[in-house]
Parts: structure tokens; C-alpha cells; sequence
């Protein structure tokens, strides 16, 4: 689990939790200078949780709010540091526990994190710590009965769906794309740089092959009111085309052929 701190919007806590072994990290802001936190830079901090993954036998990192903005977020900051490719290969895939536990419990009142550790573990959890919601997780995980098997296939994301859905987040923050429109495309591999590819080729024609993706029944309304989402990511892009250096504005970081390893090995659903 991570935590973004709503004034910087950068991560602020890392944490994660492998049987009885745990691992967090508190971030310093990029302004602090006390010498006597136990919070380190963003730097180190990553390389720390690098290190602690690496020590595992690439695991599948189960996340509650898989297509939320957590992942786009540190997807970002390790490409920044170029270090995206280190922590692709030290994992095997990605595990959507919210849709899994709403599949186990179906009578919950609520499936928000913190509700379901004071219904089902007896737990008051603090929504300000990263490593409580892993703790909480793994114990619903146990108490569920919930181990590695093909029957958690359903729920399992490959590192490159995941990149994708992270190159397609200028999208989402400017409106032009749903969040559900974005992880629909990003499930079949679809990112940012091959939308703008493929409409700079065929600026009219183009981006109908995605029209299957980006019909309003993908999302719980339109984009942009009075348009088509289509239209809303053709204007998107055309303003691009019209910028001095559009480069700039391509955004996050979209996946590289043949560097997705958990691609080969992790399941589509």
C-alpha cells in the first residue's frame, strides 16, 4: 500500500507485508530538513522497497484499489528515477483484492478497507498508515481462507496492463477519458503514445478502432458534456499536434515491447 499526502500529492508512506514479515517506509517531504525524523527521501525510500521485493521470490502484490491513482503515481516516480524496470522484474503480476473480497463477503455493508477490518477482524484501523491497511489485508486474506490458486486467475493483472492504464492517466486528470474507459483500453494493451501515434497517422479515421473501448456504457457518463469520447480524445490530441514541443505533453511513461516480463507470465481477464 501507498499513501499520498492531498497537499503534494506525492507518495508519503510506502508499506507491504509478506507472511510475518514487514516492511514500511515514511517518506520526507522534498522541503523538510529535520535531522531527527525516521522519514528518509523518495530516493531511498524506493530503493528500500526494491530491496524488500527483491528478497521475495516475485511476488504478485495484492493492491485494494488497483485502477486508483496510487499505481499510475509510483509508476511515475520510478520512471523518473529509471528504476521502472527494476521493479517489473522483481514482481510476477498485480492482484485486484477489492473485486476478490466483494466476491468472497457479497453481504458486507461496505467494502471500504477500514469497514471490513471492524466487521471481520474486530479492528479499529487507522486510514493514515500504510502499513495497517497491508496488516489488515493480509489477516482478511487468512481469515478468508484466500491462497495463491487458478481461481484468483480472474483477479490478477500483468505489469504492462497496469503501465498502460498509467500512461493513460493525462487523460483521465484533463476529463477526456473515465477512469473505467482508461482501464478498459489499458486491458488490452492500449496506451497513451499509440492513441497519439494512430491519430497523428489517420487524424479522422484513427482512433475508431478503439470505439468498442470508449463507449459511454464504459463509463457512468461522458467525458466532456456534448461530445463523444472520441471527439473529446480527437481534440484532445489535435491540440497536441498544435503545441510548439507536443512531446512535452505526452505524460507518463508508455510501455516498451518486449521489457514486459509479468506479461509473459500473469493472466488477462
Amino acid at each position: 500500500d501507498l499513501k499520498i499526502d492531498s497537499e503534494t500529492q506525492k507518495i508519503s508512506q510506502l508499506a507491504a507485508v509478506n507472511q510475518e514479515s514487514e516492511f514500511r517506509v515514511l517518506i520526507r517531504p522534498e522541503a523538510f530538513f529535520g535531522t531527527n525524523s525516521k522519514a528518509v527521501s523518495l530516493e531511498v525510500g524506493l530503493q528500500h522497497f526494491l530491496g524488500f521485493l527483491g528478497s521475495l521470490h516475485r511476488p504478485i502484490l495484492a493492491c485494494y484499489k488497483l485502477w486508483g491513482p496510487g499505481l499510475p503515481n509510483l509508476f511515475q516516480v520510478l520512471e523518473d528515477m529509471d528504476r521502472l524496470w527494476e521493479f517489473e522484474q522483481v514482481i510476477s503480476g498485480f492482484l485486484a483484492a477489492r473485486p476478490l473480497l466483494q466476491e468472497l463477503v457479497p453481504g458486507a455493508s461496505s467494502f471500504k478497507l477500514k469497514s471490513l477490518a471492524e466487521t471481520y477482524l474486530a479492528r479499529s484501523m487507522s486510514q493514515r498508515s500504510a502499513l495497517a491497511a497491508v496488516l489488515a489485508l493480509r489477516d482478511l486474506f487468512r481469515l478468508l481462507d484466500i491462497f495463491p490458486s487458478p481461481q484468483l486467475a480472474q483477479h490478477i493483472y500483468c505489469f504492462s496492463s497496469l503501465q498502460c492504464f498509467a500512461s493513460l492517466q493525462p487523460l483521465v486528470q484533463a476529463a477526456v477519458l473515465s477512469r473505467a474507459q482508461a482501464r478498459l483500453l489499458a486491458l488490452h494493451k492500449v496506451s497513451f503514445t499509440e492513441l497519439l501515434a494512430v491519430h497523428r497517422r489517420d487524424p479522422q479515421w484513427g482512433l475508431r478502432r478503439y470505439s468498442c473501448y470508449l463507449s459511454p456504457s464504459a463509463a457512468s457518463s461522458p467525458p466532456i458534456q456534448g461530445t463523444s469520447p472520441l471527439q473529446a480524445l480527437s481534440t484532445y490530441f489535435g491540440s497536441l499536434s498544435r503545441e510548439p514541443s507536443p512531446a512535452r505533453a505526452e505524460g507518463l511513461m508508455a510501455p516498451v515491447a518486449g521489457r514486459s516480463l509479468a506479461g509473459r507470465v500473469c493472466q488477462q481477464s
